[in-house]
């Protein structure tokens, strides 16, 4: 005999993110297993993403792609830059982004004569009131809105007192901090750090020879001893909380006290090393305003935490989907890359795996209990790097093969393009797994301004009896200056404007052990966030 109606009330489906890890059938039923597309909103619901808005009005190739950004000062004058590969051309540019808070457009910056640029993944430093571009080829200096290669200027190469040991500063990995660029890579090897003299991009270690400068404080440091494996290699240098961290592929060292000339009695010494832990490329760190966040082989890793524990067991951000994420960043290395963007207004987590269409999302704002983020995920995204500036406000986002340049902005994809929103539950019980459930009737709580737009409820039974249905139905955004007749105002903490909450039933039928409750919404032009879930079930016999 059939037991009494059971309930299950999601009060906030999909609030704690994926979590692809856990045994679903004992996962808090506020994880998902599917969450495409989404992110958790202000008000805490799983909500749709925003879209990937075309930033410029006109550019110098359409097809232009861009892998790297930079805000610079170059001689008082605020500039934006990007690193662009243009398909139609192979070749890679240097784009100077104007009018950002505006209409957007693009320049192509020229390059000096007889210069190629190697690749258009670059990184664009701001430093001593010029731009500095590394990793390209020779290290370029942008100063009034020209781009010049450092070593025509008065330069000081490093060199000892048996004459210059690097003749060419083609570092592929820099760092603007202290006053100082800190380099490494290229001819130089990924062993040592060769950093500049004070404010002054042209003079490097000079030792004895000629030409010297008294005033040159520029150094180097040999890391080939420091490694505590016994060797590595440099893979991405950062300025950090007083300290020089530098990120080998398998280890991190991090220097202290590297102001002031580190050469000097009582200059830059080596802090902390940290074994088993390290960055898996050079673009794939990045500062939250208090932490260094940082990909390595199982993850996204905070430095703070890295220091601290010392461990690569603790401190995973990222548990929560600890294998796909790593066979992602595996795959991701050798098609393309892996980079790291943070979006403060939103506390975004973006790491952007290049090469896979794929974005995966962590949100920062509310950590869980064990220090892991909240995160989605956005397939099909062809994002390639991201920016986010603090004046403008805006992600600039580089879109492989679609639109050069693109923000993180407004309800639809470069100018009208649809995308799909997608939830899946956990396994759901019932608190009593080895019944069978009969499902009666799925209420979905919706917050949206789409009227008309037809979204998937669908319901899956798991076990000895497998089954899936779809039923569909239609949104109606309703009127704001209504009550709306199934939920509440459309107005307060729901939401401004158009979009009220409204809830849609569906009736549901057949039987299984378990069941799982999805949701999908097509975007266009509006919001939508999953503001509560409602399942009546009958309990029948123990199977």
């Amino acid at each position: 005999m059939a037991q009494p109606q059971q309930n299950i009330t999601l009060s906030a489906p999909g609030y704690f993110g994926l979590n692809l890890e856990d045994a679903p059938i004992d996962l808090d039923q506020r994880y998902a297993l599917q969450a495409d597309n989404a992110v958790i909103d202000s008000f805490g619901r799983l909500g749709a993403r925003k879209g990937f808005a075309s930033l410029l009005a006109s550019s110098p190739y359409a097809d232009g792609q861009a892998l790297s950004f930079g805000r610079v000062t170059d001689n008082g004058t605020v500039r934006y830059l990007a690193g662009v590969y243009v398909p139609s051309l192979d070749e890679n540019q240097i784009w100077e982004i104007q009018n950002l808070s505006t209409t957007a457009t693009a320049t192509a910056i020229p390059l000096p004569a007889a210069y190629t640029l190697s690749t258009a993944n670059v990184q664009i430093l701001d430093f001593a009131d010029n731009g500095i571009i590394v990793g390209g080829g020779e290290m370029l200096i942008l100063d009034n809105g020209s781009l010049n290669v450092v070593s025509d200027g008065p330069i000081i190469l490093p060199q000892d007192d048996t004459g210059t040991i690097l003749a060419t500063l083609d570092f592929t990995t820099a760092a603007a901090a202290y006053g100082r660029i800190w380099a490494t890579g290229g001819t130089g090897g990924d062993e040592t750090i060769y950093y500049s003299s004070l404010l002054n991009p042209y003079q490097w270690y000079d030792g004895k020879a000629v030409p010297t400068s008294n005033f040159n404080t520029g150094g180097i440091i040999d890391v080939n001893e420091a490694w505590p494996l016994g060797r590595d290699r440099i893979v991405g240098i950062a300025g950090h909380n007083n300290n020089l961290v530098v990120f080998g592929r398998n280890s991190i060292l991090v220097y202290g006290n590297p102001q002031g000339d580190p050469a000097a009695v009582g200059g830059i010494y080596l802090a902390d090393t940290i074994k088993n832990i390290g960055l898996v490329d050079r673009d794939a760190r990045v500062s939250d305003g208090r932490d260094l966040l940082f990909v390595d082989d199982t993850g996204v890793r905070s430095l703070g935490r890295t220091v601290q524990e010392q461990s690569a067991q603790i401190g995973d951000l990222t548990r929560t989907v600890r294998t796909q994420i790593q066979q992602a960043i595996k795959s991701s290395l050798i098609a393309g890359g892996v980079e790291l963007a943070f979006e403060p207004t939103n506390s975004l987590l973006l790491v952007i795996l290049r090469g896979s269409n794929d974005v995966w999302v962590c949100d920062t704002r509310m950590p869980m209990q064990d220090g892991s983020f909240r995160i989605t995920r956005w397939p099909g995204a062809p994002i390639a790097s991201a920016f986010y500036d603090d004046v403008s406000e805006k992600l600039l986002l580089g879109c492989a093969s679609t639109t050069p340049i693109a923000e993180y902005a407004g309800n639809q994809d470069f100018g009208g393009q649809s995308f799909n929103f997608q939830y899946v539950s956990p396994v759901l019980s019932f608190g009593d797994p080895v019944r069978t459930k009969f499902l009666k009737q799925i209420d979905y709580t919706v917050v949206s301004g789409l009227t008309g737009a037809t979204c998937e409820g669908s319901w899956e039974y798991i076990g000895t009896r497998a089954y899936e249905k779809t039923k569909f139905f239609t949104l109606d955004g309703g009127d704001a200056n209504f009550y709306d007749t199934d939920a509440k105002y459309g107005t307060a903490s729901y939401g401004t404007g158009p979009n009220v909450i409204k809830t849609y039933r569906l009736n549901a039928d057949a039987s299984g052990e378990n069941v799982i409750v999805k949701f999908r919404a097509t975007i266009n032009n509006s919001i939508c966030s999953l503001q509560q879930m409602n399942i009546q079930a009958l309990l029948g016999r123990i199977n």
